[in-house]
């Protein structure tokens, strides 16, 4: 409930103590008309002081005017008019934002998904007229772990594909009458339907054997090796992935019950398997780092999704940091290696979206352990993510501010409300943008929005000062909507969610009332 987030994010200490990294202070979120002193310490003492070259900065939630750069100080305060969020307009942040590459990047109106990484087609029965030799039907959320297997597959082999997305909680009747299981995904290689994941993976490697092999050649002693880690990743008794399940539950998967109690027995079991799998990965030829050798294998990519997603919920929900555990430190080299494969890159979820799916799947509560901080996840390294945010967030922008007006629970007029939320999400948009690297031209636009806005005459008045506060409960709305709402891979990519849900919670814990 975005409005419960919201409240905690006013109510919550650690919130209330985020702040942003030097290079992102200078977006503005909500200004104020009080008369503030000459001079204001910095939010953060790390926060550069304003220089002659970044004097334009662009002004911040209090009505003071940050820095881009230049020597530790004060900054200067800026008496301005009652308004609401000062941000560019989306015509400059297209313009600002379309140097970023984003890859391909498919908007969809009126679809489910939005937006797509993939060519993809309509969800409809007609949808096998593709001109490509691969047709992909996967889930619309990019949750499904199986679906994640061919997706990656098709990426490394780098085979042209197109993808028709299959609603899951409303799978429609041609797809029921097509794959007998019912269950995604499915695939069509040159029209023949295969299903099922490791079939699927398979059936891929023969029909596009010279497009970067999967799997070693037939008849060797490492074949054999690799076909048996594809049989375990699939072995709901033997398998790290039924283990790692299962201590994430508490034992309630694969037809077992939830039981707390058994919680130790179970990370017990799992510790077990993944000690077989760091045995596995010092087999490996070449020493590595993937268990087909140098470069990942079949058996890689069908484990992938599952490590992947223990990454990310272990920590939230059990303490348990798979990525640190001082006797995996082949596993730890495994996951570094599958993070610089662009096509790893590309499918994989951010633990937001991981920790959303298993608190809605399996009822779990998760601690803060396994959430970064805001000027954590907005820190060195950030820039290409929120630059993929940012853009993604500008090209899709008008199915966004519909989603959030749609489903975010803003009451109030439709037109003002649609005009808050566009507000909001700019202002989101500016702030990614100014931490891929284009703070400067950033600051400028909102400079240049600032200097038209009509000049103060006066106190405020109450019914001003109502609409701030209004203008503000949006903003705090939305940005809290987004947090929740972006999902990864189906919107953006993992860094760029993390991103945007860094910008957001950081937004939110600036907001003044």
């Amino acid at each position: 409930d975005n409005r419960s987030v919201t409240a905690r994010a006013h109510s919550s200490p650690r919130l209330a103590q985020a702040h942003l990294p030097p290079n992102i202070t200078a977006i503005l979120i909500v200004r104020h008309a009080k008369m503030l002193s000459a001079t204001a310490p910095l939010v953060s003492q790390h926060a550069p002081a304003p220089s002659r070259a970044s004097s334009r900065g662009v002004p911040s939630k209090i009505g003071k005017r940050p820095s881009l750069g230049g020597a530790r100080g004060h900054r200067r305060v800026v008496v301005a008019p009652l308004t609401a969020i000062v941000a560019p307009d989306w015509a400059t942040l297209d313009q600002l934002t379309a140097p970023i590459d984003v890859g391909t990047y498919n908007v969809r109106p009126k679809q489910v998904p939005s937006s797509s990484t993939d060519p993809s087609l309509p969800t409809s029965r007609n949808s096998a007229a593709t001109d490509k030799r691969v047709l992909l039907y996967r889930d619309t959320n990019a949750w499904c772990p199986f679906c994640e297997r061919v997706w990656l597959a098709l990426l490394e082999k780098d085979i042209p594909f197109d993808t028709v997305f299959i609603d899951l909680r409303n799978k429609p009747q041609w797809y029921l009458d097509m794959v007998p299981s019912k269950l995604v995904p499915a695939v069509r290689i040159d029209g023949e339907l295969v299903v099922e994941s490791r079939d699927i993976l398979l059936a891929i490697e023969a029909a596009f054997p010279e497009s970067t092999p999967l799997l070693p050649p037939a008849g060797t002693s490492e074949r054999a090796r690799v076909e048996a880690l594809m049989d375990l990743a699939d072995d709901s008794e033997k398998g790290v992935g039924s283990a790692g399940y299962r201590f994430l539950t508490g034992g309630g998967m694969f037809g077992g019950v939830r039981d707390e109690s058994d919680v130790p027995k179970l990370r017990a079991a799992f510790e077990e398997r993944l000690e077989s799998l760091e045995s596995a990965l010092a087999a490996a030829p070449h020493g590595g780092p993937f268990l087909g050798g140098a470069a990942p294998s079949l058996a890689d990519l069908m484990m992938a999704p599952s490590l992947e997603r223990f990454a990310a919920n272990l920590p939230a929900f059990r303490g348990f940091d798979l990525r640190a555990q001082p006797g995996l430190p082949r596993l730890a080299a495994w996951y570094d290696a599958m993070e610089a494969r662009p096509s790893y890159s590309t499918v994989r979820g951010d633990p937001g979206t991981h920790n959303v799916v298993v608190r809605k799947l399996f009822r779990l509560q998760a601690g803060a352990a396994g959430e970064a901080k805001p000027e954590e996840a907005l820190g060195a390294g950030a820039g290409t993510g929120a630059g993929e945010a940012a853009r993604k967030l500008v090209v899709n922008h008008e199915a966004v501010a519909a989603d959030v007006v749609k489903n975010a629970g803003i009451g109030g007029d439709a037109v003002e409300v649609r005009a808050e939320v566009e507000s909001a999400l700019r202002s989101l948009a500016a702030r990614l943008a100014a931490v891929a690297g284009i703070e400067a031209p950033v600051a400028e636009a909102v400079a240049e929005v600032e200097e038209k806005a009509a000049p103060a005459s006066g106190p405020p008045s109450a019914e001003q000062k109502a609409a701030a506060a209004r203008a503000s409960a949006v903003a705090a709305a939305t940005w809290a909507f987004m947090r929740q709402r972006v999902s990864a891979p189906r919107d953006m990519s993992g860094a760029a969610a993390s991103a945007l849900r860094a910008a957001s919670l950081c937004a939110i814990a600036e907001l003044d009332f």
